[in-house]
């Protein structure tokens, strides 16, 4: 997790804009990492996998709104990236987390940025 975190910070950093194809590669690295590991992640780390696919939402959302001919491969990233947003939540309401403290870890990743 902490090698997708530091990707998404450098991201986070640039200048510039990434292209769809990085944007989708690190988008999968992100998913299928998830898809194999999510039901062993601590706290932790769930915290950060939370960021990551919050944050992959935001942009993918955004992204989404242009009238290009990408607009739906984004709307269907931030679509998933939503789902596991939300996984994480409940995962970490479970780990007896509250929102605000789930917030507030958000906001904690932001400023390290």
């Amino acid at each position: 997790m902490d090698k997708l975190l530091n990707k998404l910070k450098e991201y986070l950093q640039m200048e510039s804009e990434i292209s769809l194809e990085e944007f989708a590669n690190y988008y999968q690295e992100t998913i299928d990492y998830l898809n194999e590991n999510f039901d062993n992640l601590e706290k932790e780390d769930s915290l950060k996998g939370r960021y990551i696919v919050t944050i992959l939402a935001l942009n993918a959302g955004d992204r989404s709104k242009r009238k290009d001919k990408n607009a739906k491969k984004y709307k269907k990233m931030w679509e998933k990236s939503r789902l596991w947003a939300d996984a994480f939540d409940y995962r970490l309401k479970q780990m007896g987390m509250t929102q605000d403290e789930i917030d507030a870890s958000h906001e904690q990743y932001n400023s390290e940025v």
